[in-house]
């Protein structure tokens, strides 16, 4: 069997407390439906920093000392082979979001194609359980799920999905 752990940094997009118990019910009765791992919602800004802790910090907090607060807004489901996008919601590439991956690749000296989105399912399960799992979303509930990202997480995926952890979370400026 693949040993799908990870160990790495990402920094991740996250909404509001109130908002994230929303999201995560809703989340989680996908997972329940796809009998996969449930997991903290977030939309990864930019994954595999192999950055010091302290470092990762600093960059952070200039990140976010030149981005106000914008909206993540999702657009459609879809289905894909790799273990952690299994199925996942496209978001619209917004100037508030390109912008600040865009500000994250330079400080972090990294460059690749973003595609914003946000993992619903991780796992390798069959086109059929994922076609089923597909048909909870309706364009209503896809923009219930949309939020505003008001500050930045530094995330430890370091382990299984059960294992990751929020280390820090720096405030966005104000708007």
């Amino acid at each position: 069997m693949k040993d799908n752990s990870l160990k790495e940094y990402s920094l991740w997009l996250v909404p509001d407390n109130k908002k994230l118990e929303f999201m995560a019910g809703f989340l989680n009765n996908v997972n329940k439906q796809t009998n996969t791992i449930s997991f903290k919602p977030h939309v990864t800004l930019i994954n595999d920093v192999k950055f010091k802790p302290e470092k990762i910090i600093k960059i952070m907090k200039q990140i976010a000392r030149e981005t106000a607060p914008f909206k993540i807004t999702f657009i459609n489901p879809v289905k894909s082979y790799e273990f952690y996008k299994s199925i996942f919601l496209r978001c619209r590439k917004s100037k508030g979001l390109m912008g600040t991956n865009n500000l994250a690749q330079k400080l972090f000296n990294k460059k690749y194609a973003y595609n914003p989105h946000m993992s619903v399912v991780y796992g390798s399960i069959s086109d059929s359980l994922k076609d089923k799992a597909i048909r909870l979303f309706n364009s209503s509930t896809i923009k219930s799920l949309s939020f505003t990202v008001n500050s930045i997480c530094l995330c430890r995926a370091f382990g299984a999905v059960d294992q990751w952890e929020i280390v820090n979370n720096i405030p966005l400026k104000s708007p």
